[in-house]
């Protein structure tokens, strides 16, 4: 498991590695570009709480205030979570 050490000290890791039915807060997006402004349009932003829903086939559902977004793979290893 790939965890990291964000720089307020606290153990964060990719959200593709997070546990259905987990709360989680995003504590940075490593995102570039246009990626990482659509995924900030859609509320993805260090300090929000989301909620992982479900794992199929290499995608996530997850849930961020009201709305529930489809994270491929490669888009929730670039999300971390503690």
């Amino acid at each position: 498991m790939l965890v990291v050490s964000n720089r307020k000290g606290g153990i964060a890791m990719p959200l593709s590695m997070g546990q259905v039915g987990k709360q989680y807060t995003i504590s940075a997006c490593h995102a570039k570009g246009e990626v990482k402004k659509r995924l900030e349009n859609l509320g993805v932003l260090p300090g929000e709480q989301i909620t992982l829903l479900a794992q199929r086939g290499g995608d996530l559902i997850i849930k961020i205030k009201d709305a529930r977004l489809a994270l491929n793979r490669g888009m929730a290893s670039v999300i971390f979570v503690k």
